[in-house]
């Protein structure tokens, strides 16, 4: 019975580690697509997001097994708090998923600051040319823009 408790531990750890690393990949991703959506680099920006997709992707499963193990218990519930290993990687754990947590706090809000300056843009083309707005191409349409210099050319 010992035996199997200690295998079940050793599989949390694992859980937990795959969890660690996990948030570890995905900590550079989140800085590689703030990274490529501030150099507006379409191409890094969609790889990023595949990247990120496969990281979560293993981090469900990782979670997934983790909760399925403590769903099962290891032989002694007990000996979960006190494996000093395992209490380590949950503290780890734990920081990691706040630095993740940061990071995409951060991109939220460089996303956010990117749509209020496209929107104060808009609104702007709009109180100066009425019935402005973007068609599907995101070209403005809808209104013949003045000369900004009468008789001048390009």
């Amino acid at each position: 019975m010992q035996e199997d408790g200690s295998s079940t531990l050793e599989r949390l750890r694992d859980s937990l580690r795959i969890e660690r690393e996990c948030c570890a990949s995905l900590v550079d991703v989140l800085r590689a697509e703030r990274a490529a959506a501030s150099g507006h680099d379409l191409e890094a920006l969609i790889a990023a997001l595949r990247e990120r997709e496969m990281i979560q992707a293993r981090w469900r499963a990782a979670a997934h097994t983790r909760c399925e193990l403590l769903e099962k218990g290891p032989a002694r519930v007990e000996e979960v708090p006190a494996d000093p290993a395992l209490r380590a990687l949950r503290h780890e754990l734990a920081a990691d998923a706040r630095v993740v947590r940061r990071e995409q706090a951060v991109n939220e809000a460089v996303l956010r600051a990117a749509l209020d300056g496209v929107n104060e843009l808009l609104s702007a083309i709009r109180r100066h040319l009425p019935g402005a707005r973007y068609d599907g191409r995101a070209s403005l349409a809808g209104v013949a823009l003045p000369p900004s210099h009468p008789g001048w050319r390009a």
